[in-house]
């Protein structure tokens, strides 16, 4: 089911009234001759609020499968905001020996990462395909008229998980959630990673490799 946030739409009309208000007049002293005045634009402020979809789950789940399709065809680099780290994904064809995903911390060193699903550009539309195959609703998706973002809620109470998705030309570009009361953000980078990440994937994949052989 699709939700609005209400709240962020009352806030804009309230802003929008509050920057109406005008200034008041400056007053003219006892006895003093009568001065020009010049006539100023009172300055107003503007809150526009975006259309809200008919279909929120809908739009959100397009919106969901695009950033999944783009980043599984381009590739994409998630940056964590804190500088504790990033995730690569590079395409399937420019997988190094079937493995084209890691996560970089800050020492520099690779981690697989085993399913898209960790990615916000992907965790949504994986999230969707798993309701789908059981038969159940992907949480509750609401919908912020202020700047066009999403909101994902799985579960409830303090267990819940909850995860902020910013959207711009029709794909995710920014990602947050809360889980245990410790949140995360990323930006979201499409396009083929770095060749310098490129290369902690393979030294990552190689180490993995001769463990495991």
């Amino acid at each position: 089911m699709g939700l609005v946030k209400i709240g962020v739409t009352i806030g804009a009309v309230a802003l929008l009234v509050t920057g109406c208000a005008s200034s008041p007049s400056p007053t003219t002293p006892p006895n003093s001759p009568t001065q020009p005045t010049a006539t100023t634009p009172s300055p107003t402020a503007t809150a526009t609020a975006l259309p809200i979809p008919d279909d929120i789950v809908g739009s959100f789940r397009e919106i969901a499968d695009a950033s999944c399709a783009t980043a599984s065809a381009d590739g994409v680099t998630e940056i964590a905001t804190d500088g504790s780290g990033r995730l690569i994904l590079v395409p399937k064809e420019d997988a190094y020996q079937d493995f084209s995903a890691v996560s970089v911390g800050e020492s520099g060193v690779g981690e697989l990462i085993w399913s898209t699903e960790v990615f916000y550009a992907c965790n949504a539309s994986v999230g969707f395909s798993y309701s789908d195959e059981s038969n159940s609703d992907y949480g509750l998706i609401e919908f912020d008229a202020s700047d066009g973002s999403y909101t994902v809620t799985v579960g409830e109470g303090k267990d819940a998980y909850i995860a902020d998705y910013t959207v711009s030309d029709g794909l995710i570009r920014t990602g947050s959630s809360t889980n245990g009361g410790e949140t995360t953000v990323l930006t979201v980078e499409y396009g083929m990673p770095s060749e310098a990440d490129i290369a902690i994937l393979r030294a990552a994949v190689d180490a993995f490799l001769a463990e495991d052989g």
